[in-house]
């Protein structure tokens, strides 16, 4: 029913022409659908370009901005706004940052110096740096989250902690205290999606405004679901008494949570430090 209107509509055509629905379809025919989408909005912050040179470009990704199409978004995609804001057209995704991150985002403008700087990702030679801001407090000192990481539903576009997932390391340290939330700095050691808020959330300091594995989320998974290899999670008191600087590592089979799997949305949170922000203990002193 619908292609029938279509076609009587001339919406949807033959050889640039309307056709009617006895038309039998021939070699070298070009059948055109014209469809009216409607994308979800993005934000209007103007996407800024950091850096420009012949081989790469570096710019200020605004969280809500999906690198590229894909799914629901087109023209609000990264590479769409910049063709259109900034004529640069034809360029390579070198890596990525989830939609709701904002950040500092590499593009090549080559096929080969995507692939050059691609390897350097893949071989994880370039240092990344995430702030989120997280409910809770971490465990002080450089925390070392080493949990596996699958996907729990393609059509939903989650993932999750699974034991039978990609290996996947992060590096988690408190920066300051804001009363019961925290701001805290990340360092990815590898690349799964999902990866800093999952971790995060296996903490049980997931990030304050995750939509899909925030403080909600936390506490659905804490009643439904047990963690990977049932590892449990010290209490404040125990966590309390090692908040001495050191270098804590966090795996399955040897540590801790009664919380869960789960967390990425704005894991690049630019949050603001008021006179009313307790440094935290691990904050670098000013030179």
């Amino acid at each position: 029913a619908y292609y029938t209107e279509a076609m009587a509509k001339g919406r949807l055509t033959v050889n640039g022409q309307m056709t009617p629905v006895t038309y039998l379809c021939r070699d070298g025919d070009a059948i055109r659908h014209h469809v009216h989408r409607h994308e979800p909005p993005v934000t209007s912050d103007r996407v800024q370009v950091v850096s420009l040179s012949d081989d790469l470009v570096a710019v200020n990704k605004p969280a809500s901005v999906p690198c590229h199409p894909g799914g629901r978004y087109r023209r609000n995609s990264l590479i769409s706004i910049l063709a259109k804001e900034h004529d640069l057209y034809d360029l390579h995704t070198v890596h990525r940052l989830d939609r709701l991150t904002s950040g500092l985002l590499l593009l090549g403008r080559t096929k080969e110096a995507s692939e050059a700087v691609r390897k350097e990702f893949e071989e994880g030679t370039v240092k990344k740096q995430y702030l989120a801001r997280v409910i809770g407090r971490v465990p002080a000192g450089r925390t070392i989250v080493d949990q596996p990481i699958g996907c729990k539903s393609q059509r939903e576009a989650t993932h999750e902690i699974a034991p039978d997932g990609k290996p996947a390391q992060t590096a988690v340290t408190e920066i300051a205290r804001m009363g019961d939330q925290s701001l805290v700095l990340c360092e990815p050691i590898t690349g799964r999606t999902h990866q800093i808020r999952l971790h995060l959330q296996y903490l049980s300091t997931p990030i304050a405004n995750d939509p899909l594995y925030g403080p909600a989320a936390v506490r659905a998974v804490s009643v439904h679901r047990p963690l990977c290899g049932g590892a449990k999670r010290p209490s404040d008191d125990e966590a309390s008494d090692d908040r001495d600087g050191s270098v804590k590592r966090v795996k399955a089979d040897e540590t801790s949570t009664e919380g869960m799997p789960g967390a990425d949305a704005t894991s690049n949170v630019k949050a603001e430090l008021s006179s009313n922000v307790e440094p935290s203990a691990n904050e670098p002193s000013a030179p």
